[in-house]
């Protein structure tokens, strides 16, 4: 058991939760929660266990046992667990503190892509790297942006970078092309904080 990673889960959660284990039988079973990094995106599953696996820490503090594997721990502390109803459709949402406390450069295009590496892109910080901006040309729509740290030498970071190339563009208005690169920067550009 640790007391070292913060996982919450939503009274609806927990009552969703509750009646999904009654109704098939699993009392006493929790939810493991783990993190995919599909195409450099951060994807979250729960899935109903009735004890932590190996490689997996048991979160305590609340009436649902969660277990988290060791391996996207960094990704899941701090984050809520949600049960929500949207246009009709019903399931379970995983938010993650950069997505709650993403307002603080919502007016700006740096805030923008701030926001956007935050909810898309956890495993950066999640995983000891960084992401610095080394240039953001408002004129130009154009950002210059190196990941340092632990990506320096990642195994996932050609397909993080590749993912950031394609989709911050599509998804922040005023940036229209991403030059990106790991490492070799001279630090002088505005890191983007942890949300960990």
């Amino acid at each position: 058991m640790t007391d070292e990673i913060q996982v919450e889960m939503t009274p609806k959660a927990e009552q969703e939760i509750r009646s999904l284990l009654d109704d098939r039988g699993m009392e006493g079973h929790g939810v493991s929660v783990s993190v995919d990094y599909a195409d450099g995106e951060a994807s979250y599953a729960l899935e109903f266990s009735d004890s932590a696996d190996s490689g997996e820490v048991t979160v305590d503090g609340n009436e649902v046992p969660v277990y988290v594997d060791e391996e996207s721990a960094a990704a899941v502390d701090g984050c809520t667990v949600d049960y929500v109803v949207e246009n009709g459709r019903a399931g379970f949402r995983v938010e993650t503190p950069s997505v709650k406390e993403s307002d603080e450069f919502e007016d700006s295009l740096e805030g923008h892509v701030r926001e956007f590496l935050a909810r898309n892109f956890p495993q950066i910080q999640g995983h000891g790297g960084k992401a610095v901006i080394e240039e953001l040309d408002e004129d130009e729509g154009l950002l210059r942006l190196s990941l340092e740290g632990a990506c320096s030498g990642c195994g996932i970071s050609d397909a993080t970078m590749s993912a950031i190339r394609n989709k911050l563009p599509r998804s922040v208005d005023g940036v229209d092309k991403v030059e990106i690169g790991t490492g070799g920067g001279d630090n002088t550009g505005m890191e983007i904080e942890s949300p960990f």
